[in-house]
């Protein structure tokens, strides 16, 4: 996350810290922590080892690290699969928000959506998004936990069944603040 800190943010994430802010968190397992600005760091990190791995004669890659930068992007992977022709559900355009989540979803003609943090692993932050009319439901990893009028998000094993579209909207709001990709 610290070394995300200073890195360019074509996503436009709101939820971003400072270096020593982000040297100031502890460890608090499971939760989802600027997951979007983690991938900017990773991202700098991969692209240090193969700066300097290009300088020597004979590397060879088994996983290059421009490949793995993509991979740990949903939407660069989904963009890619689509260029050459590898079946992708259709994808949403970016939303910045659960109400625009909602009206792109009913501009499509969509009852049903997956929403992922773009750069996350093991299923973190991810919901399945059902509406019917007024109706509406997810399931969710996501865990929320309120205390003190603050607002944690764990990534849990449970899978939990939300029908409260204000708890469902406070889940998509948080993913759009990290940068979410969003597929039928």
């Amino acid at each position: 996350i610290e070394w995300g800190a200073d890195e360019s943010d074509e996503m436009g994430l709101t939820q971003r810290v400072s270096k020593s802010q982000a040297r100031a968190l502890t460890y608090d397992k499971g939760r989802i922590l600027y997951p979007g600005q983690w991938y900017f760091g990773f991202r700098r990190s991969l692209r240090m080892i193969r700066q300097q791995l290009s300088i020597l004669d004979g590397v060879d890659y088994v996983s290059a690290p421009s490949d793995i930068e993509t991979m740990f992007d949903k939407r660069l992977t989904h963009q890619k699969c689509a260029l050459h022709n590898v079946p992708v559900p259709q994808a949403l355009p970016r939303c910045g928000s659960f109400e625009e989540l909602l009206e792109e979803m009913t501009t499509h003609g969509m009852r049903r959506v997956f929403v992922k943090l773009a750069n996350s692993s093991s299923a973190s932050g991810v919901v399945a998004l059902e509406i019917n009319g007024k109706r509406i439901q997810a399931f969710s990893s996501v865990e929320l936990q309120q205390s003190a009028g603050q607002t944690a998000f764990y990534n849990s094993l449970r899978v939990r069944r939300y029908k409260c579209a204000k708890k469902i909207g406070t889940i998509v709001d948080f993913l759009s603040a990290n940068g979410m990709h969003v597929e039928a």
